[in-house]
């Protein structure tokens, strides 16, 4: 059970960092969004896309350990 548990949940070397780089690529936008907002006084945009970010950053971190396989979206 665990070899299975650890084939779902392990990234493979090979597409690892253009997982981590999509994942960092959505961060940084979402980031700079929210940076954009605050310029503006949009306060529910900052919110918003600090929150988007944060998702981003997280599985990014989690990719470069070699955790979850997921892309960005």
């Amino acid at each position: 059970m665990q070899d299975l548990i650890d084939e779902i949940i392990h990234i493979p070397e090979d597409t690892r960092q253009d997982i981590v780089a999509d994942y960092l690529d959505a961060y940084l936008n979402a980031f700079y969004r929210s940076m954009k907002a605050m310029r503006r006084k949009n306060r529910l945009g900052v919110i918003l896309q600090a929150g988007l970010s944060i998702k981003y950053l997280i599985v990014c971190l989690y990719a470069m350990n070699g955790l979850i396989q997921l892309k960005a979206t």
